[in-house]
């Protein structure tokens, strides 16, 4: 055989490889961009959004931060997640579950790290923060939780309403 007989086959797993690859970023990316575009249809004279804040915490690492959004009932803090099937875990857990199979990082853990950050770089105190994790309309998440996480098609209905204190 030669190589040109192998090339098909070559070319098909380079491109299966970086298909791979590169999925996951754009699915987050699309997710991001679909909180954004709602966020976007907020009453412009009472909140102020601000979309991919990257931050360098005291330690020198950098985080990024999805969606801030400044209004006159406290500073959202909005993690996309654009998962499909079923997530399951506990508020206090590293790690959480999806479709039984993949161990993913506790999003409502990340989230609570990037707001503790924002706090302490501003020097405001962490009570006017109120951490969210957006997820897809295509999650079905089963997390027993006291913390706030929706589903994309509800994130502007939820912002405009003041936190409980």
């Amino acid at each position: 055989m030669q190589f040109q007989d192998f090339f098909p086959i070559l070319v098909f797993f380079s491109l299966a490889a970086f298909l791979s690859f590169i999925y996951p970023l754009c699915k987050g990316w699309f997710g991001e961009k679909t909180v954004a575009i709602i966020l976007s249809t907020l009453p412009q004279k009472q909140y102020q959004v601000i979309n991919n804040v990257m931050l360098r915490k005291k330690s020198g690492k950098t985080t990024q931060i999805d969606h801030v959004v400044i209004s006159p009932y406290g500073i959202f803090v909005l993690e996309t997640k654009n998962y499909r099937g079923y997530i399951t875990g506990s508020e206090q857990g590293e790690k959480w579950t999806q479709n039984k199979k993949y161990s993913i990082y506790n999003p409502l853990k990340q989230n609570y790290g990037h707001m503790k950050t924002l706090a302490e770089l501003l020097e405001l105190p962490e009570e006017i923060f109120v951490p969210i994790v957006v997820f897809s309309v295509e999650a079905n998440v089963k997390v027993q939780s006291k913390k706030s996480y929706i589903r994309h098609n509800c994130a502007k209905q939820f912002v405009p309403i003041k936190p409980p204190r």
